[in-house]
C-alpha cells in the first residue's frame, strides 16, 4: 500500500527510462543551454523564473484535474464485474500484478509527479515573493538557472505524462469494451 505499492508496480527505473523522461530531459537541457547563452544578466534569469512559476501555477492544476478525472474513470466508472475481470493477475515476467493494478499505479505515479511539480513551483514562487538578494551574481545566476532547469524538467515530464494518461484512458476504454463483448458472447453461447 501507499507509495511503496505504487512504485512497486511502476518503478522509478521505468519512469527514468521512459520515452517521456528522455524527451523531457533532452528538451530541458537544450532549453537551459539556450537560456545560458541568451540571457547575460542575473536579474534576467530571476525574471524568467518568475514568468515560469506564474505560467505553471495556472497550468498545472488543469493537468492535475484531467489526470484525476482519468483516474476517477478507472476507479468509479466500471462495473464490479469488469473490474473483477481486469483484476486477474497477468503473471508475465514473474509479475503477478493485474491489468487493473498496473493501470492504477501508472495513473497514481503520474499524479504524484504532477503534484511534486506543482509543489516545487509553489515553493519557488513563495521564495520569489520574499525577494531574496545575493551578494554574488554568479551564485545567483547558477541558483536561478538550476531552478529553471528543475522546473522545466518536471514541467515537460508532467506534460508528457498527459500523453500517457490519454493512452491509458483509451486502453481502459478498449479493455472495458472487450470485457463487455466477451460477456455478451458468453451469454449468447449460454442461450444456445
Amino acid at each position: 500500500m501507499g507509495l511503496r505499492g505504487i512504485f512497486n508496480s511502476y518503478t522509478l527505473v521505468k519512469i527514468i527510462k521512459s520515452t517521456g523522461m528522455v524527451v523531457s530531459f533532452i528538451a530541458t537541457l537544450s532549453f537551459t543551454v539556450f537560456l545560458w547563452f541568451y540571457y547575460k544578466e542575473t536579474n534576467e534569469f530571476y525574471t524568467f523564473l518568475g514568468k515560469i512559476t506564474t505560467t505553471l501555477l495556472s497550468l498545472l492544476p488543469n493537468l492535475l484535474g484531467f489526470c484525476i478525472g482519468g483516474y476517477a474513470l478507472i476507479i468509479g466508472a466500471c462495473s464490479m464485474e469488469i473490474i473483477k475481470k481486469m483484476s486477474t493477475p497477468l503473471d508475465n515476467n514473474g509479475n503477478k500484478l493485474s491489468f487493473y493494478q498496473i493501470l492504477s499505479s501508472i495513473f497514481a505515479s503520474t499524479l504524484i509527479i504532477q503534484c511534486i511539480t506543482l509543489l516545487l513551483t509553489f515553493l519557488i514562487h513563495l521564495f520569489m515573493l520574499l525577494e531574496l538578494k545575493t551578494t554574488n551574481e554568479c551564485i545567483g545566476s547558477i541558483i536561478n538557472l538550476l531552478l529553471i532547469f528543475a522546473l522545466t524538467l518536471f514541467s515537460f515530464l508532467s506534460i508528457s505524462l498527459l500523453f500517457y494518461t490519454v493512452i491509458n484512458i483509451f486502453t481502459l476504454g478498449q479493455s472495458v469494451h472487450f470485457c463487455i463483448r466477451l460477456n455478451n458472447n458468453n451469454n449468447e453461447l449460454g442461450d444456445n
